[in-house]
Parts: C-alpha cells; structure tokens; sequence
C-alpha cells in the first residue's frame, strides 16, 4: 500500500471500522472526489468495502422556518379563536394582524382549522365547532410543529410520514448519496501484523 491508502485503512481502524467517506475525507484532508479513487483500489484488494446508500436530507422551507418560529397560521387563529369565542371573517381579512396573522395567511388557518374539524363558518362568522377541545387541538397543532422542528437538517431514509408537511411545502428535500466505507476481516488480520 502506498502511504495515503496506509492513512485510510489507519483512520478507519483508529474510527471502529467503519466511517463515511465525507468523515473519512474531513479528518484526512482530502478531496472526497480524488479519495474515492483510491478506496475502489483498496476494494478491489479486499482491503475494504463500500456501502452507497440514498438518503433524504430536509431542510426547512422559509415558510416552514417562519412557521417554526411563530406558529401555524391555523395555531395562532386557534389561539385568538379560543379567547375572543368567534369572528366575523370581514374583520379577519380586514385585520389578519389582530389575530396573529398575515394577509396571506388567513386562508391558510381557514382551510386547516376547518379540515380538522376544529372549527366552523356560519353566516361570515368563524367559531369553534361545538365540543371542540381547544388544549387538545394546541397540542395536536403543537405535536405538528414539533415534527416540523425534529426535521430540520434531518437526514432519513425514507419520506414516510411527511406528507401533510410537504404538502404544504413547509419542507426542501433533497436526494443524496451516502457512501460509508468498512474495512475487511482480511484487512485487520494484514494491519495486525
């Protein structure tokens, strides 16, 4: 072995025997692209072995940050709801701002207090459904926000169980290529002696 594919099958014993190759290349000092070069060599020697995987790495969307930030729209309407009882939606698309709101969003919070259920528009005026539990819509919405929260600067494996989140474009996703690199049983008997 020559002295750079020495300090890459070192480093990987040094790290448990496993890394990823941008963790590899980091502590290295070297371009993954030129790094990569010398890992299919040491593959094709048995030395080592490499793993591609597709992962999603999430981002926030700049409405899902300033969502994160302030709240839903449909959790702050629901919050100004709770306290006031009803609202006539002239005075909400008049003075979104007095409930929390900007213009753009009201029929935002409109259109998901009304899907969930929580509340309902009679004759121009927006009130709670009957029975609705106001906590327990908060915490529903809060849970939401909290999601929305874990995944910022996630990487998953998979999308499932994001889809109200993405369908309200409140998240960047995008498709990336993790590669890890192991080192061989061959490999550590070889580096033993």
């Amino acid at each position: 072995l020559h002295d750079r594919q020495y300090r890459i099958v070192e480093t990987l014993i040094e790290r448990g025997g496993r890394i990823s190759v941008e963790e590899l290349s980091s502590s290295l000092g070297l371009d993954p692209s030129s790094l990569m070069r010398d890992l299919a060599e040491l593959e094709s020697k048995r030395l080592l072995s490499i793993e591609r995987k597709h992962c999603y790495r999430i981002e926030l969307t700049e409405e899902g940050a300033r969502y994160l930030e302030l709240g839903l729209p449909e959790e702050r309407l629901l919050k100004a709801l709770a306290e006031v009882g009803e609202v006539g939606l002239e005075s909400l698309e008049r003075e979104p701002e007095k409930f929390g709101l900007a213009r753009e969003e009201v029929p935002i919070a409109l259109r998901h207090l009304a899907r969930r259920g929580i509340a309902v528009v009679e004759r121009g005026v927006l009130k709670l459904r009957p029975g609705t539990e106001v906590a327990e819509a908060l915490r529903e919405l809060g849970g939401l926000r909290e999601k929305l929260e874990s995944l910022r600067g996630a990487e998953l494996e998979s999308l499932e169980g994001l889809g109200e989140l993405r369908r309200r474009g409140l998240l960047k996703i995008k498709k990336v290529a993790k590669i890890s690199v192991s080192v061989t049983e061959e490999c550590l008997e070889l580096f033993r002696r």
